[in-house]
């Protein structure tokens, strides 16, 4: 896994030797979202994308305990995220325990 930051957010990715197949950011309270706002103790996964022929090998797992080893870091009691319904990473969020809360964007 390999690490960016900078002062807005944080951020991993994967790779294998030929290319980028995984891509995770976490914006933390203070850092500038435009689609979320963080509250203090809060962590927001902003986005998490794997590539579709490597989806199912663990790279999901692995860059989501990532985000949560970052919240747990910055003493965050809340991770969040949010997902379109029919998206096939609600199966990775449901194996990992997170809570699914139905809401509407309109």
């Amino acid at each position: 896994v390999a690490i960016l930051k900078n002062d807005s957010s944080s951020g991993a990715g994967t790779e294998t030797e030929e290319r980028v197949v995984g891509f995770v950011q976490v914006i933390l309270h203070g850092m500038h979202c435009e689609i979320h706002k963080c509250r203090p103790g809060e962590a927001y996964v902003y986005t998490l994308a794997v590539e579709p022929d490597i989806r199912g090998k663990g790279i999901g797992t692995k860059l989501l305990n990532w985000c949560e080893d970052i919240a747990r870091e910055r003493e965050c009691t809340r991770l969040t995220l949010e997902v379109l319904g029919g998206n096939p990473a609600l199966g990775l969020y449901e194996r990992q325990g997170y809570e699914i809360r139905p809401q509407s964007c309109l």
